[in-house]
């Protein structure tokens, strides 16, 4: 199966083809994406800086993302603002996309406070600077609750998925 039949989110299946056309065959360069170019998925992107120290700091993030979060991320690192195994899940899932240059897809679910479950789907593009490097991490994120068109039940795939929490899928 295609990675992008894999994501099963269209918003983020769009994101994906946008970046896979600037790609030509290799990691797009951080210069080549344009926000602009795709605008009405701005609410839902996020932009990761890869820090010299191996973590990571939300450079830009969507209006959406904030008010479904009720925070704005914006400047901070990750581990300022997620602890535990959505920390972990999610450092892993930034580490290996910005080492192997490729793209993850993480879904997972989560009980809201009204007892109906929210399914959230994160896809993260590596963007290269100009001598290969990867310090830039162009994101999606979206939320799809249980009476959405896409059915949050759905497993992605079982390729390199967390013991728990969520289903973790990158790019061959």
């Amino acid at each position: 199966m295609e990675f992008d039949g894999v994501i099963d989110h269209p918003d983020l299946r769009e994101l994906y083809r946008h970046w896979r056309s600037l790609a030509q065959g290799a990691t797009p360069p951080r210069a080549a994406f344009d926000p602009f170019a795709i605008p009405r998925l701005m609410p839902h992107l996020f932009m990761m800086d890869v820090l010299p120290d191996g973590a990571f700091r939300y450079r830009l993030v969507g209006t959406a993302i904030d008010a479904h979060l009720g925070a704005s991320f914006t400047g901070y690192r990750l581990d300022e603002m997620r602890s535990g195994k959505t920390r972990d899940d999610l450092a892993h899932l930034f580490a290996t996309v910005a080492s192997e240059r490729r793209p993850g897809y993480y879904a997972s679910r989560l009980a809201s406070e009204t007892s109906t479950h929210a399914s959230y789907r994160r896809l993260v593009l590596p963007l290269a600077e100009a001598d290969g490097s990867v310090a830039v991490l162009l994101g999606g994120f979206c939320v799809v609750w249980a009476n959405d068109s896409v059915d949050p039940m759905r497993v992605t795939s079982i390729a390199n998925a967390p013991e728990s929490g969520g289903t973790l899928t990158f790019r061959r």
